[in-house]
């Protein structure tokens, strides 16, 4: 558009000879969302239109006006002119960047998909079916010391079957843009074939790895019915960025 005008102004000035020529380019104004690469609304994240106002030739300089997101992720800037180069940052993603044309007819719409959420990789199991004992051995952790298993069990009103199966599930996260060392909330959530949620359990950030974390919990045989589980993942890091995954692979729970 701008090649145009000025196209133009070369016109003119061919025909009225070397005077200063005002050039108009076309006003109008842009609106868009910005998203995390989770699909999340983000908040607060600078957005920057740069841009050449209406000027004389001598006189054309850049001009920049900005604008943050809503909580919806949403943004609007007014009272840009022509060819508008927009930017958008925020502490702990990747920026983007746009060229794009105003159009006299609305706001030019610019979407923007910024990479920094945690990203959940995997969902694993390290065993895909639990067993039901025939027998019990059920235990209350009051006051109760048992020598050759490895869990300490500390709440009171705690009861738990002792010859019980279990299944240890580790969940992957990456976090590549959070500047400081990784730190993630989360929880474990199990879906039985009726599409029910019947056990949900708190997740626990066992080791780190550069941007990237583990996280653990256990399920035991005592806890779930007889039935096929869908596990799903929920994660938080310390931004309050969060990112929520199925497995693919279902968990069975039988009867010995």
């Amino acid at each position: 558009m701008q090649q145009f005008i000025y196209i133009l102004a070369i016109l003119a000035i061919m025909s009225f000879g070397c005077h200063e020529i005002t050039i108009v380019p076309i006003p109008g104004s842009v609106a868009g969302t910005v998203n995390d690469n989770n699909g999340n609304p983000l908040e607060g994240v600078l957005i920057e239109a740069t841009f050449t106002p209406a000027s004389t030739l001598q006189e054309a300089t850049e001009s920049t006006k900005s604008t943050t997101t809503s909580a919806s992720g949403s943004y609007r800037i007014e009272d840009l002119w022509d060819e508008v180069t927009l930017s958008a940052t925020k502490t702990g993603f990747k920026g983007e960047s746009f060229t794009i044309e105003l159009d006299t007819e609305g706001p030019a719409q610019q979407e923007f998909v910024m990479i920094g959420s945690p990203v959940i990789q995997t969902i694993q199991p390290d065993s895909s079916t639990l067993i039901i004992p025939e027998s019990e051995l059920l235990i209350t952790a009051a006051d109760t010391t048992i020598i050759g298993y490895d869990t300490i069990i500390s709440p009171v009103d705690t009861v738990i079957n002792m010859l019980s199966d279990s299944v240890s599930i580790s969940v992957e996260v990456e976090d590549p843009f959070d500047s400081s060392i990784p730190s993630f909330q989360g929880g474990l959530v199990f879906e039985n074939s009726q599409g029910v949620l019947v056990l949900e359990l708190p997740l626990q950030q066992v080791a780190i790895t550069g941007h990237r974390a583990a996280l653990q919990a256990w399920v035991f045989s005592s806890q779930l019915e007889p039935d096929a589980y869908t596990l799903h993942a929920d994660i938080t890091d310390v931004d309050g960025n969060s990112h929520s995954f199925t497995a693919s692979q279902k968990l069975e729970v039988k009867e010995e």
